[in-house]
């Protein structure tokens, strides 16, 4: 397993200037429009986390855990591990919004960024209140 998964970001120095500073400026101002900046954010970085390699990755998705159509997980393993730790990511949302995945790239990133680090990824949906 490797030892820099704390290390090894996108930095804002590598988006384009015109979305670094719209990162910049909306980062104090967030919560006056929360759906707007979060649109903004997921915008600017769909394409940055779609050119991250996934060689090495096995997904299996939409695995069921119980009787709810939203009781659905994916499972991101490093190919050729067996015993590893285990990273669970569930999304926020207060139990009333979200879903697993924003699109392809937002929030399965979170569970396919830890298994190309040698641990087994967990993204987790749940039933809504």
């Amino acid at each position: 397993m490797s030892n820099d998964i704390a290390t090894e970001h996108i930095p804002m120095a590598t988006l384009p200037e015109e979305q670094r500073r719209l990162m910049e400026r909306i980062g104090p101002i967030w919560g006056t429009d929360i759906g707007k900046h979060r649109d903004l954010v997921v915008q600017t970085y769909t394409p940055l986390l779609e050119r991250q390699p996934d060689r090495g990755v096995r997904a299996t998705r939409n695995i069921a855990y119980g009787p709810h159509e939203r009781h659905k997980l994916d499972i991101y393993q490093p190919e050729g591990g067996s015993r590893m730790p285990v990273v669970m990511f569930v999304h926020g949302g207060a139990f009333i919004r979200g879903a697993r995945d924003v699109n392809a790239q937002i929030y399965s990133n979170v569970a396919r960024y830890f298994a190309r680090k040698g641990l087994l990824g967990i993204n987790v949906g749940y039933r809504l209140a």
